[in-house]
This record gives structure tokens, C-alpha cells and sequence, in this order.
């Protein structure tokens, strides 16, 4: 399970924003988001930059010089299936589209034919984003207005899920922030506890075996790379900074 906090053309100077965290295993090792190439059954599509699973070879978010960024959540119920593909694996083939309207016109027919045990996946860029929930078996894609919309194991912005609730109560009075002002916001944000509320409201999670293991904090300005602003935190951002990878990002190799 994963937490994503989508500002979408309603933060100032950036029409796509994300502030994610990735939950996990603590003895699942994975690589910090680096440029990955293409893989042959994609030939001459672009690399992506992207953390990576080591375990099944996948990632849980990246973004691609086309300006897509994609963000996988695992979904909650259904049933799961040791034996299929690796979600990580679709969430790299999503990123291999040069928009998010030609992503989910893939991902739309691939799982037509293919099913992947149940998720969620944002697919957006800075003229169109996407919500896709996979059951396991069926799927359902939504347009997503402009707004402020946070997406975890359940539906986007499940109006009954306590991290969602707790999350928007902790920014919706951030609009009018400039950048520096509203990326430290969301550094604290992804950070936060939920001392004295509930365990269950926790935005950074700290398990017995699992838990929050790293977080990013993305934003887009073009429908490229240029000015974007790539903030990566390599453990709980409660214990770890944020660091500036924003030079890495936006040069390709």
C-alpha cells in the first residue's frame, strides 16, 4: 500500500504535483530512482526515471522526459494471484507512453487480455490525468478533474479512508503557497503521525515487518522535464530528509 497526494493545475508555477509515499516490506530491497532504460519489447520508446523493486524488477512510481508521471498503489480486496505478473512490471510499461492520454489508451486494451492482482495507478501529464482501478479481473478508468485528490488502497479520494481524511486536513489550506512554502508543507505532511488522532490516520507508517520505506516529492511545469523539481526521501521521511534530485531527473543519462 501506498499514499499519493495529487495537486493537479491548482498549485502555483506547477500544474502537476505529487507527494507519494511507498510502503513496503523493510527486507525488500529496491533501488533509488535512477534512469532506466527501455526494455527490447519497448524499443525506441523513452528511458524513465524511476525507483526500482529488486525483487520483481518493477517500480511503484516515475516519471518519463515526455512529462508523464505514473503512480501505483496496491488496491485493497480481490483476490491475489502469486503466479501473475508483477504490478511494478505494468506500472514501467505504462511509463513508456509519451502522454497520460495515450497510457491509459494502452493500459485500456492490455488489460483487456492481462490481469495483474489489484491496483491503482495515477497516469497524468500537464493536459490530462487518469485514475485506473484494476479489481483483479475488471477495470475502471476516470478522468480527474483539477484539484487537490489523494489515491491509496482504496478509490481516489475515498471520502471514507482515515489517511485520505487526515491528509486533507492537513493541506487544504495550502493553495496559495509558493513552491518552497508548500514542498516543505508536504515534506512534513508525508511525515506526520497522526499523534493523538488514530494509528489508523497515519501518513508515515511504521510496522512490525513493513512500513513506510521511502517518499517523493514531484513536480512537473511543461509537458517535458524542464524546471521540474524531484525532492526523493531514501527511507520514513519522519527519520530521513528529502533530498534534491531535481538536476538527475531532468538530465537524460
Amino acid at each position: 500500500m501506498c499514499l499519493c497526494i495529487l495537486f493537479y493545475k491548482i498549485a502555483p508555477s506547477f500544474p502537476l504535483l505529487m507527494a507519494a509515499n511507498r510502503e513496503e516490506r523493510y527486507d525488500r530491497p529496491a533501488d533509488l530512482p535512477s534512469w532506466l532504460d527501455a526494455p527490447a519489447i519497448f524499443a525506441g520508446a523513452p528511458a524513465i526515471f524511476a525507483g526500482r523493486d529488486r525483487e520483481a524488477g518493477g517500480t511503484w512510481q516515475g516519471i518519463n522526459p515526455s512529462g508523464l508521471l505514473v503512480a501505483l498503489t496496491n488496491r485493497s480486496g480481490g483476490q491475489q494471484d502469486p503466479d501473475r505478473r508483477s504490478r511494478g512490471q505494468f506500472c514501467l510499461d505504462v511509463l513508456r507512453h509519451p502522454s497520460a492520454r495515450a497510457a491509459v489508451d494502452w493500459l485500456r486494451d492490455h488489460l483487456a487480455v492481462h490481469s495483474y492482482n489489484p491496483c491503482n495507478l495515477i497516469c497524468a501529464d500537464v493536459g490530462e490525468a487518469f485514475a485506473v482501478h484494476h479489481d483483479g479481473i475488471s477495470t475502471e478508468i476516470l478522468s480527474i478533474p483539477p484539484g487537490i485528490h489523494f489515491l491509496t488502497d482504496t478509490d481516489l479520494d475515498d471520502p471514507h479512508h482515515p489517511r485520505i481524511s487526515y491528509a486533507r486536513d492537513l493541506i487544504k489550506n495550502e493553495l496559495s503557497r509558493d513552491w518552497p512554502d508548500l514542498r516543505r508543507t508536504l515534506e512534513r505532511t508525508m511525515a506526520d503521525h497522526a499523534d493523538g488522532i488514530s494509528p489508523e490516520a497515519s501518513i508515515c507508517l511504521h510496522g512490525e515487518i513493513g512500513g513506510t520505506v521511502s517518499s517523493s516529492i514531484i513536480a512537473l511545469r511543461e509537458a517535458d522535464l524542464r524546471g521540474a523539481k524531484f525532492h526523493s526521501a531514501p527511507g520514513a521521511p519522519c527519520i530521513h530528509p528529502y533530498e534534491d534530485i531535481s538536476s538527475r531527473a531532468t538530465s537524460l543519462h
